[in-house]
């Protein structure tokens, strides 16, 4: 997975009352793929030698105000093309990262522009909420993934489902589990997948990152579950 490499445009800089402004969207998915879209032309679009596909997506309420709640901006698509079909007996978008460039066509590689490359400061944002997921539409709420003004414990977003902890990894060179990155306190000899299924194949061991599946399959008494399953 590579990140767009991009140089940063100032807010203040001069263009002209007829420059196109251009939204590119990553979204992260957990098997380590990356869905690249575009909502703003009808072709798809190259920047910083990443294509990124014209999809009929809707991206609104990223506008951040002074004062009040934090935006929870919104993708919503229609899913009749089967783009989210994946999602529907496995969902797993929630507490995946959604990275948004926002540039002018003219920064954009040929034949949209010359290939400035140049971008606003990017956004990352958390996928926080599936508002809507079947076969007709997908309709999905993001928080961001800092606040920009007012800390509010815990300086973190706050996510129902998912846990935040970095998980062990197999290290199959050392034969050994690799916890140098790791922040979950499980270090137990039993091994589940990431669905919580029982595996003696220690390569596999991977956490769901939920508390009923992942969570409750390695701590039987204190869960350090680092998620907010009351949070409405």
């Amino acid at each position: 997975m590579t990140a767009t490499k991009a140089k940063p445009i100032s807010r203040a800089t001069a263009r002209g009352e007829t420059a196109t402004i251009v939204e590119l969207f990553t979204l992260h998915l957990a098997d380590d793929t990356s869905l690249r879209f575009t909502p703003s032309h009808p072709n798809s679009i190259s920047f910083g030698g990443e294509t990124y596909r014209a999809l009929p997506i809707t991206a609104r309420g990223f506008r951040w105000a002074g004062q009040g709640a934090h935006p929870r901006p919104v993708l919503e698509a229609s899913n009749h093309s089967g783009l989210f079909f994946g999602q529907l007996t496995n969902p797993d978008l929630i507490g995946m990262s959604v990275m948004r460039h926002v540039t002018f066509a003219e920064e954009c590689d040929p034949p949209i522009g010359s290939g400035g490359g140049a971008c606003f400061t990017p956004e990352r944002w958390v996928v926080e909420r599936i508002v809507r997921l079947d076969d007709k539409a997908v309709v999905i709420e993001m928080a961001a993934e800092a606040d920009l003004d007012h800390h509010i414990l815990p300086p973190r977003v706050m996510l129902a489902d998912l846990c935040q902890h970095r998980y062990r990894q197999w290290d199959a060179g050392r034969n050994a589990f690799d916890y140098s990155d790791a922040t979950c306190p499980y270090v137990g000899a039993a091994c589940f997948d990431a669905t919580g299924t029982a595996t003696n194949d220690k390569s596999k061991d991977a956490c769901s990152l939920r508390l009923g599946n992942g969570c409750k399959k390695r701590f039987h008494r204190t869960l350090p579950f680092l998620g907010f399953p009351g949070l409405g």
